[in-house]
């Protein structure tokens, strides 16, 4: 998927990405997390949060530490809470915590 598209289409795109949840789907959608608008990032995490696996945890945990738009960071952390088990809690707990230290 091309990042580079209109805002709007991203946006259709992404939303209708939500039916087919896959590995294939999350891997492309994790490039978006690089794209300019905070609303399309915001966008793509949210999407991650219903798509992805725990695998992507940590690349998502990477593009919060780096985003600086709160309302991306808090599409990250729920896609990251979505997506741990009971096992990554405590590692979730403490990345956030050392990150905003």
């Amino acid at each position: 998927m091309k990042t580079e598209a209109e805002p709007e289409v991203l946006n259709v795109a992404l939303k209708s990405l939500e039916h087919y949840p896959s590995a294939e789907v999350a891997a492309q959608v994790i490039a978006i997390l690089e794209n300019e608008e905070p609303a399309i990032r915001s966008q793509a995490a949210r999407l991650l949060g219903l798509v992805a696996d725990t695998t992507q945890l940590k690349i998502l945990f990477d593009a919060y530490q780096k985003e600086p738009e709160p309302v991306v960071r808090s599409a990250l952390v729920n896609a990251m809470g979505r997506l741990a088990g009971p096992g990554d809690m405590l590692y979730l707990t403490e990345c956030l915590r050392d990150s905003e230290a």
